[in-house]
């Protein structure tokens, strides 16, 4: 696991037993996502944007196989 420290967050990637993945910043304890970053489900849905406490917070785009925000 590599972490490349960025002001108070972490570069990280993690990928879960269902097979959904995130690539972005973390909080310095790596409890949640926080700041830039990107989760994509394994349907093939994504969020990429901004992450405040492990949820979805500010700018983001959101794809979904059927439309996007």
């Amino acid at each position: 696991e590599r972490r490349e420290e960025i002001a108070e967050v972490f570069l990280r990637r993690q990928e879960d037993e269902e097979g959904d993945r995130y690539i972005g910043q973390w909080d310095l304890k790596g409890e949640c996502f926080e700041g830039q970053g990107t989760f994509k489900w394994l349907s093939g849905d994504y969020y990429e944007g901004q992450w405040k406490g492990g949820m979805q917070h500010g700018y983001g785009l959101y794809v979904t196989s059927k439309m996007q925000y």
